[in-house]
Parts: structure tokens; C-alpha cells; sequence
């Protein structure tokens, strides 16, 4: 079923369920809002569809099309616990690259993307095998999935500030096992 998109004039958009971004268990009134959150940010320059172009072009390690979506003059990024506190794209693009080194395959999973005025909350699932260094940090070929959440604010249909946080420490013990996921932990931590 589609419907005419708010403020697109004859551009028609799909109608969107709750089931399409993930399982939330919210009142009747809180899915409409989230439904018309969705709808209203189904275009390319929505906080939600900026950020989901972003993440598939993170996804397939296209820097050059992430960026595309990126105001990089203005652009802060906090990805907690590999970042030294906000840094711009350019740092942000040599840390996932750092991180790449180490979790070539490392792959972000969106289950839930909620919009609202000039800002993208996230949450999913980041997924990755060490085959690589991950700061400093053997290889170890174990994989690993992990909780994460994403915070993105846009302005003229271009990220300026993002916030990602993962749980870095079941990353840790899920690739280098419970002791020694603390030594992964240090190694990462020690660089910053």
C-alpha cells in the first residue's frame, strides 16, 4: 500500500509498519508517531534516510560514497572508545579504517531508526571477525555481534554530528575470550 509522501507533492512512498524497522513494544499512539516519524523521513534528505545511506555505504567500505552524506566541514564524530573524544571526518575516516585493519568485515545491522525535527536515533547489531590487528590487539579469526546505538543530527541533508556507541566490552570477551578480552580492552584503550 502506498501513500502521497507529506510535503512531496505526487511522489507516492510505501506505507511502513512498525515491523519494518524492528520489534518495539509502544501504545497506539506511539506507533503512529513512529509511523509518521518514518513516512515523513522516507526521502533521501530525512535524518533517517541520510543516516541509512551513510551506514550502507559504511557497510560496503565506501568512504568516498559515505561521505556524500557527511557535511565535512562541520561534521563531529564521537564513536566511543575508538575516538579520542569528537574528532572530524577526516580522523573519523583513518579510525574505521584503523578498525577495518583489524574487522575487515565488520558490518553494522539496523533494527530500529527513529526520526524526529534534525535528528536519527539507531539501534542494531555490529558484527565482525578479527583476522587483523584491531589496535594493537592480536588476531584471533573469532567472530563477534555486538549491541550498538547511533545518534545523528543533520542539517541540509547532511550529517554534522553523530554519537556510536557499541558494547565494546562483549565485543572484547566475544573476540579474545573473558581474560583476555580485558587485554584487548587495554590495548584499545591504551592508545587513546
Amino acid at each position: 500500500m502506498s501513500g502521497q509522501a507529506p510535503g512531496l507533492p505526487g511522489r507516492l512512498v510505501p506505507e511502513i509498519t512498525i515491523n519494518d524497522i524492528g520489534p518495539v513494544q509502544r501504545s497506539d499512539a506511539s506507533l503512529r508517531r513512529i509511523r509518521v516519524s518514518i513516512a515523513d523521513q522516507s526521502t533521501d534528505t530525512g535524518p533517517a534516510g541520510v543516516y541509512r545511506g551513510f551506514i550502507e555505504a559504511v557497510n560496503r567500505q565506501d568512504l568516498e560514497e559515505a561521505g556524500r552524506f557527511v557535511n565535512a566541514a562541520r561534521y563531529r564524530e564521537n564513536c566511543v572508545g575508538f575516538t579520542h573524544g569528537f574528532v572530524g571526518w577526516d580522523e573519523a575516516k583513518e579510525s574505521v579504517r584503523q578498525v577495518w585493519k583489524g574487522l575487515p568485515d565488520l558490518r553494522l545491522e539496523l533494527a530500529q531508526i527513529l526520526a524526529g525535527g534534525d535528528v536519527a536515533l539507531a539501534h542494531g547489531t555490529v558484527r565482525g571477525t578479527a583476522t587483523g590487528r584491531l589496535y594493537g590487539a592480536p588476531a584471533t579469526r573469532r567472530s563477534f555481534q555486538a549491541s550498538f546505538f547511533d545518534y545523528v543530527r543533520v542539517q541540509d541533508g547532511q550529517i554534522i554530528e553523530r554519537v556510536q556507541q557499541a558494547d565494546v566490552l562483549t565485543q572484547m570477551r566475544q573476540l579474545y575470550g573473558k581474560a583476555l578480552g580485558l587485554i584487548g580492552l587495554d590495548a584499545m584503550f591504551l592508545r587513546l
